[in-house]
């Protein structure tokens, strides 16, 4: 099942459309992969379907796997149908695995997109950097770009609104690419949902135009899904207007609870 999924994928103003998303349902699972192919390299459209495309066909032909080895059987999948195509091509990928049932989500990615966790929990999440606070909730990010400015947030060198002002936030220290993706360790992180919870998935064309990442909460917490959504794209297309968007943007926001998709069934 998938709980109520809303994407938006735009080319802003580029040429090419070189971000993919894919979003599947199979017994009790929701999958949604977000990527971003490389500028600047051959074929990123090419590379970013790709991507998507390896990890809904490992979800939709498992058979008793678990979330963890989905995940990163996808990440293989993906990995070498770019290799083979032997090209200078590559992408970064976000991947969000929902078990419902067992009330768990599951998040590996590689490069700079991101996902976030909006919540009406006032608490703390191991593993997740909690962004803001307020009366609607917290905003959680659950991944870690991989870029240098990153590595020198890390260092406490910069914040985090501070990585979206640095001309060089898009530096990629790994991704889905014959020469930067190996050697990669990363474990699938597990994160506590329920119902209610809602999910973000959005590439550097996104996260970027927010250049204070407690505005994100303000359109996350707004209302129903359906409005939070509209306010969202509103937002990136008034942006667009306004040439402040360079990049394509691209996002899936859906929330834990009412189903939307049938089983089997891919969008």
């Amino acid at each position: 099942m998938s709980k109520n999924p809303f994407f938006y994928i735009s080319k802003g103003p580029r040429k090419t459309q070189e971000d993919s998303l894919i979003m599947a349902s199979k017994n009790g699972k929701f999958l949604s992969v977000i990527a971003d192919g490389m500028g600047g390299h051959e074929k990123g459209e090419i590379a970013s379907g790709l991507a998507t495309a390896a990890f809904r066909d490992v979800f939709l032909s498992s058979n008793g796997d678990t979330p963890q080895e989905i995940l990163k059987s996808g990440f293989l999948k993906a990995y070498h149908a770019i290799i083979e195509q032997n090209s200078d091509m590559g992408t970064t990928a976000a991947a969000a695995l929902v078990e419902e049932a067992e009330g768990k989500l599951f998040v590996f990615w590689i490069g700079d997109s991101r996902i976030y966790l909006f919540t009406d929990r006032k608490q703390d999440i191991p593993e997740a950097l909690k962004i803001t606070e307020t009366e609607k909730g917290s905003l959680f990010l659950l991944t870690e770009d991989d870029t240098l400015i990153w590595n020198s947030f890390r260092r406490g060198d910069c914040t985090l609104d501070g990585i979206t002002k640095d001309e060089k936030r898009n530096a990629l220290t790994m991704s889905l690419h014959p020469i930067l993706t190996l050697p990669f360790e990363r474990d699938v992180k597990t994160f506590p949902v329920k119902e209610g919870d809602r999910i973000f998935l959005c590439t550097d064309g996104v996260w970027e135009v927010f250049k204070s990442q407690d505005q994100l909460i303000d359109y996350l917490a707004a209302g129903e899904l359906k409005t939070s959504f509209r306010k969202l794209v509103s937002y990136l297309r008034g942006k667009e207007r306004k040439r402040e968007i360079t990049d394509n943007n691209s996002f899936i926001l859906f929330e834990i609870g009412t189903p939307l998709f049938t089983e089997e069934r891919e969008n």
